[in-house]
């Protein structure tokens, strides 16, 4: 069976595929009714595949139909994924820059006639700077064949992306905090007096975010915000475990799916989030503190 993309490396090569085919096989591949397409940006050059076939890692256009992959899983699931493993969303086609409609609206022009619908278009983008590039192989000669990763993010790039997500975790504190007012006003059962502390915006390393006092107890909350999918994944310090596990039924999660103008967003709230990512075992280690002795030549 084809292999998902595993990352945003491996479909942006799926799109390089996708896009670099013969456009006979682009027009077959499509479809009479195709609907999300994946857009990468890559310096000047702007490159598009049909999502459901993009979705895939090390796939032919000519195995996508002749061996029936697109029958696998529909394309409501493949576009599902792809959104999880980039943390962006499908836009429809008159919200996005005018370089971009632009761009897919000509390359449709540029392929054969084929007569597909080009109603409710929707484009997921990726910036091709901001993705790692795949390992590839030392071929300098100079020792055993190995496996080196090619630098794409310069300094300025990395602070930049530091900075925005400074931004968006700074909105999501504050679509956090007016949510908790509104949800303390709106209990009946809380009696006038609620306090409601913003920790974070005083100190980096308590553990949580807020901290929301109240006639009905005490919550202590960590907030994540993404301007993506929520359910993309977030990163969560050793700290904020601890905390979460430490406070048990006062520690709760706040998922914040913030709006474009980060000044709103939806809050998903999760009670003892220790235990729920225990129960689905929802944690992936990416970070590791390792310690080794040295020779200090004593």
């Amino acid at each position: 069976m084809a292999e998902l993309c595993r990352n945003d490396v491996e479909l942006a090569q799926s799109v390089r595929t996708f896009a670099r085919s013969d456009p006979h096989l682009q027009l077959e591949t499509l479809g009479t009714v195709p609907r999300h397409f994946v857009h990468l940006r890559e310096g000047s050059k702007d490159y598009f595949a049909l999502s459901k076939f993009c979705a895939y890692a090390d796939l032919r256009l000519a195995d996508y139909r002749g061996k029936r992959i697109h029958k696998i899983r529909p394309g409501g699931a493949t576009r599902k994924w792809i959104q999880t493993i980039t943390g962006k969303r499908f836009v429809a086609l008159d919200k996005v820059s005018a370089r971009t409609r632009a761009a897919l609206l000509t390359w449709l022009d540029s392929l054969p006639p084929g007569g597909f619908n080009r109603d409710h278009l929707h484009v997921l983008e990726l910036d091709g700077a901001a993705i790692d590039q795949p390992e590839v192989s030392d071929t300098s000669g100079k020792g055993p064949s190995r496996l080196r990763r090619k630098p794409v993010m310069t300094v300025e790039a990395l602070e930049e992306r530091l900075r925005q997500q400074k931004k968006i975790g700074q909105a999501g504190e504050k679509v956090a905090l007016a949510f908790e007012r509104r949800r303390l006003k709106a209990d009946a059962k809380v009696k006038p007096g609620f306090k409601i502390f913003h920790v974070a915006a005083k100190f980096v390393d308590a553990g949580y975010d807020i901290r929301s006092e109240s006639s009905q107890g005490i919550r202590y909350i960590e907030v994540k915000a993404t301007t993506g999918d929520i359910e993309s994944g977030f990163y969560l310090s050793q700290g904020e475990l601890n905390a979460m596990k430490h406070y048990g039924d006062k520690a709760f999660l706040y998922l914040v799916e913030l709006k474009k103008s980060l000044t709103a967003g939806k809050v998903f709230v999760i009670p003892n989030p220790a235990l729920a990512l225990e129960k689905r075992n929802a944690m992936t280690p990416t970070l590791f503190r390792a310690v080794l002795p040295v020779d200090r030549g004593d």
